[in-house]
């Protein structure tokens, strides 16, 4: 497998931005996927590197044959870098025992409706529900569950149990409008060159094909598990439990669980949480938190670290001890230093730093604390920070600019949304190639690269052991795998350290409670 980029003629001295060292795959290039080399007629070429150590068979992609049960907002299974990786979604925000997709009329990209299917295409049945006979968690998972959790909780896995989700034809609705966010992670995970190419629009004229864009573990799927924005907690065991259930190596959740006493604080004395006390809702709380804690000791849970740049990380990420299978991800920019909205520990009081650090993008801050600006900004020159830079002598943290390019949904729903948006039919928006791209970034992109690298790790280990590792096994194994220096070519200094920061004033932070271990290496990590 090999993959190249030619970025054509020098624009320097034709009035055009030029960067020395920039490529829109550049986080593969800094945990080592792939190596940087100048190539005759191109800047630079890419090529393998850790991904020759995962074992493939035919032609296989690296990570074939892993799934990662990614639990978010749904992923466009339409995009051409992603399609057909994406596996059939289940959605536990639509329904409260979860809902799975039937399109109402049949998918040029799909097929014919099966036969026994093709009733839905009639207009009496259209937006109608459809009742499963079972659970979307199946009956040995519900008694694997039993056994892990006392007997008070079973009265709450009983009810569960015996809900009965449904089938609904309108798939379409949720993954074109909400999916941006799962999308831009699913991209990061599994992206991969289309094949075969397809043609796309750019504006109103034809354009090239798709990108020829790659994610961490191009050969691996996804299975979108939905929840809701602000889920509740019998939605995320529901989902937990689903992961399980589907066979996935990998369980990636972005996002973070509003349980009202394990959702940190955002400084000390503030009052007790950020979300309102339920005393109803707390013992389904307390479930989901030991249902996470026995899934995870099978299948490692890669969970974002949390954007809000505060000392405590978001829950579930602030269970990563040394032992379980809770796997929480920091953000570090282009410049190798700590992204500004990353959260972290400060040891005093939280309950941990996160586990390993991976590329992300950056954030503008100004506060008596740090001075974080762009000054590669045309409008930098408008403004006078000499106050602010004379007050804050010595805290200034270099801004990066670059973020993580990734795939997005087309359309208004989108990150990019494209030049098609409007009354664009959606045959029409998934041919946008304007809209089919976008710049991402956060503890999520960041979780979203160790995810992927994660489903490596699973390949790599299941070729040579017949099966992959457990969540305590693979948490060690990352905590074995992350750089405090790295030697990325775009930096003016080989190898470069990772540095701390005092992001709200501290005296100082220990390296581990910014990055944890240190910036993923992948080729430690599949070593």
């Amino acid at each position: 497998m090999t993959t190249s980029a030619d970025t054509g003629a020098d624009p320097r001295g034709k009035g055009l931005e030029y960067y020395d060292w920039y490529h829109y795959l550049w986080h593969l290039i800094a945990i080592g996927a792939v190596s940087a080399a100048p190539a005759e007629g191109a800047r630079y070429t890419l090529a393998p590197a850790a991904w020759d150590m995962v074992p493939t068979e035919n032609g296989a992609l690296p990570g074939d044959g892993e799934i990662i049960a990614m639990i978010d907002i749904g992923a466009n299974d339409r995009h051409p870098n992603l399609r057909p990786r994406i596996l059939p979604a289940v959605d536990f925000a639509a329904h409260p025992f979860g809902c799975k997709y039937q399109p109402e009329t049949p998918d040029p990209l799909d097929g014919p409706v099966p036969g026994d299917r093709a009733h839905v295409q009639a207009p009496m049945f259209r937006g109608l529900e459809e009742r499963l006979d079972d659970s979307l968690v199946d009956q040995a998972t519900w008694n694997w569950i039993r056994t892990r959790l006392p007997a008070s909780r079973h009265d709450l896995l009983d009810s569960l149990a015996a809900g009965r989700g449904v089938r609904h034809p309108d798939v379409q609705v949720s993954r074109e409008q909400f999916s941006a966010h799962g999308t831009a992670c699913a991209g990061l995970m599994i992206g991969a060159p289309a094949d075969p190419a397809t043609t796309l629009q750019s504006g109103d004229e034809a354009g090239d094909g798709p990108l020829p864009y790659w994610g961490v573990a191009p050969g691996a799927e996804v299975i979108p598990i939905t929840v809701s924005s602000e889920p509740t907690a019998e939605q995320l065991i529901l989902a937990f439990l689903h992961a399980r259930a589907s066979g996935a190596s990998v369980i990636h959740f972005p996002r973070e669980a509003p349980d009202p006493q394990r959702a940190p604080r955002l400084r000390q004395g503030y009052g007790t949480g950020r979300y309102v006390v339920d005393p109803a809702a707390q013992a389904a709380w307390d479930c989901f938190a030991e249902v996470l804690e026995a899934v995870a000791e099978e299948v490692p849970v890669v969970c974002a670290g949390g954007n809000g740049g505060t000392d405590r990380l978001i829950y579930p990420a602030n269970t990563a001890d040394g032992t379980n299978g809770v796997i929480a991800v920091a953000a570090v920019t282009y410049k190798a230093r700590r992204a500004s909205y990353s959260d972290y520990d400060d040891g005093n009081g939280g309950a941990g730093g996160p586990t390993i650090a991976a590329p992300s993008d950056d954030a503008e801050i100004l506060t008596r604390d740090q001075f974080r600006l762009n000054r590669e900004a045309p409008r930098w020159r408008e403004h006078n920070f000499w106050a602010q830079l004379r007050a804050l002598e010595g805290l200034e943290v270099a801004y990066a600019p670059q973020a993580l390019f990734t795939t997005d949904v087309p359309g208004p729903g989108g990150y990019a949304e494209g030049v098609l948006t409007g009354p664009s039919t959606q045959a029409r928006e998934d041919l946008d190639r304007d809209g089919l791209y976008a710049l991402f970034g956060g503890t999520s992109g960041a979780s979203a690269i160790v995810a992927g690298a994660v489903a490596l790790f699973q390949a790599r280990q299941r070729a040579m052991t017949g099966g992959p590792g457990n969540g305590s096994a693979v948490k060690a194994k990352i905590l074995t795998s992350g750089d405090q220096a790295v030697s990325w070519p775009w930096l003016d200094a080989i190898p470069t350290p990772v540095e701390t920061d005092r992001a709200n004033g501290e005296p100082a932070v220990p390296f581990a409670r910014q990055f944890g271990a240190g910036v993923l290496s992948l080729q430690k990590l599949l070593s």
